[in-house]
């Protein structure tokens, strides 16, 4: 017990930055969200939140919090996934890895505190990278290999009316924007959750825009992947259909500096 205190505290200690998300919005967001959850999804669709925002803005806690309200509805009839396409910073395997989980126990604390009560992952693909810069097109692919394998074991089993939770990276500019952007066609989400921060300026030209529906339908395909896969370059006609997301902003604020030695 002792060990795993003085491992959490250096956590803490060794984290330069800190997302500050008000509690309302947080409780106000999740619960919009399951509330669509529980009415909207099926057995042959599943409901996709994609979480999305710059580094240390809070996704992790957020997604973790979406996730334990969640589990108050899993049984036979609804289930829920997370799908971790975050390589550098992921949440239930070693690093360098793409997976899928299904989630029947709470997420508590950092991710080497949850990974022994998920004992495995439904299915891992290991890319070999940290970052997905190495070898962009390659990374894509793993992502829609993992989304069709969820598909191909959905179909196999039990089916529930599930909702999958996808974790994205913080690199959300230049070519992780591009990424980005791809992504959110391959999951056709139904909800996707920006989490942006209160304290950057306007001017800031290096910031990441917000991810409506609208401004994605006005950007060009990332062409080296879909030219690889040879697929047609227009996002209203993406992977399983035509794209149609409610789109969220939660404002958070990242504090430095906010553990006083």
């Amino acid at each position: 017990m002792q060990l795993e205190q003085d491992l959490y505290i250096r956590l803490i200690e060794t984290t330069d930055q800190t997302a500050v998300i008000t509690r309302e919005e947080f409780i106000s967001t999740t619960d919009k969200i399951i509330k669509r959850w529980l009415n909207e999804a099926n057995e042959d669709v599943p409901f996709v939140v994609l979480t999305c925002g710059e580094k240390d803005m809070g996704k992790s806690i957020f997604t973790r919090y979406l996730i334990n309200r969640a589990l108050d509805h899993i049984n036979s009839t609804f289930g829920l996934t997370y799908f971790d396409c975050d390589i550098g910073q992921c949440e239930f395997t070693i690093g360098d890895c793409l997976s899928y989980t299904d989630i029947e126990t709470p997420l508590l604390g950092p991710p080497c505190s949850h990974i022994k009560s998920n004992a495995k992952s439904d299915r891992l693909l290991y890319y070999g990278f940290v970052s997905p810069q190495p070898a962009p097109v390659r990374y894509l692919q793993y992502v829609n290999r993992l989304r069709q394998l969820w598909n191909i074991d959905h179909k196999n089993a039990n089916k529930k009316r599930s909702m999958i939770v996808v974790n994205t990276m913080g690199w959300v500019t230049g070519l992780g924007l591009e990424l980005l952007k791809e992504k959110i066609c391959m999951f056709s989400p139904n909800v996707v959750i920006q989490l942006r921060n209160t304290l950057v300026s306007h001017q800031d030209r290096n910031k990441m825009p917000d991810l409506t529906l609208e401004w994605l339908l006005r950007q060009p395909v990332f062409a080296p992947y879909r030219d690889k896969i040879k697929m047609n370059n227009k996002r209203q006609q993406d992977y399983d259909g035509q794209l149609s997301y409610e789109y969220i902003k939660v404002q958070s604020a990242a504090v430095s500096d906010p553990i006083h030695r």
